[in-house]
Parts: C-alpha cells; structure tokens; sequence
C-alpha cells in the first residue's frame, strides 16, 4: 500500500487488514504511521506500516 493511502485511510478498531504474506489481522488501534494489529493465530499484538499492508478487507 502506498503510503498516502495509508496516511489517509480512517483505520478503525476492528477494521480488518490483510498483507504482504496473505494473511488477515485485527486492527486494535491507530497511531500516526502505524496500526496496532492482533494475530488471533499466537494471542498476541504487533505493529505494521504501509510496506506490509496490502489493504483494508473489512470496515
């Protein structure tokens, strides 16, 4: 995703997200540059940024 896209996208709590390696995460929350996401897979959360964001798949 480019990082205008991604800059102007309205990211919201449980806005789903899917990227570079085809998988689809949970957005928690929305900072500046990047999105907090939960992998259900391992319980756990981590940041992403525009370079592994492919798109927002569910509002």
């Amino acid at each position: 995703m480019l990082q205008e896209d991604f800059l102007n996208t309205d990211w919201k709590h449980h806005n789903i997200v899917k990227l570079t390696n085809g998988k689809e995460y949970v957005v928690r929350k929305h900072k500046e540059r990047y999105i907090l996401l939960l992998s259900v897979e391992y319980s756990a959360y981590f940041v992403a940024d525009h370079n592994i964001v492919v798109g927002r798949t569910y509002e």
